[in-house]
């Protein structure tokens, strides 16, 4: 419920507030904050992951540019992870598509690290050699 002082409840001149319009509600705010923090996790088993990768692994094919390639590969940690995790388990929802789409992000995630490995150690060998 939202309200303000003109419906019988206390509230600084003016300023609006909200009340849970049942204790129901505030029974089951966990049950809502785990169900939120699940819908914001890539979890490998859900439909709408798998939909996401089937999408993104169909426009990756058709997509000719090789610089444009690299940008629809899923290389950031967490959905590489997961990838990592269904590649490793013998996922047999995957189709040749997208296994190759990816083996493909899994390898760029590691290229990319392996270069970030490679700049810091320069970094530091001329930070070692200024000194």
């Amino acid at each position: 419920m939202i309200g303000n002082e003109r419906s019988g409840h206390e509230a600084s001149a003016g300023e609006d507030y909200v009340e849970p319009a049942h204790d129901a509600l505030v029974r089951a705010w966990g049950r809502l904050l785990r169900w939120v923090h699940k819908e914001n996790e890539q979890d490998p088993d859900d439909l709408r992951f798998q939909r996401k990768l089937i999408a993104d692994a169909e426009a990756w094919e058709q997509t000719e540019s090789s610089s444009l390639k690299k940008g629809l590969l899923w290389n950031d940690a967490a959905r590489s992870a997961s990838l990592k995790t269904i590649l490793n388990s013998g996922a047999t929802w995957f189709n040749q598509r997208e296994r190759h789409f990816a083996n493909n992000s899994v390898l760029a995630r590691k290229r990319n690290r392996q270069f970030w490995v490679v700049v810091m150690m320069i970094v530091v060998a001329l930070a070692v050699v200024a000194i």
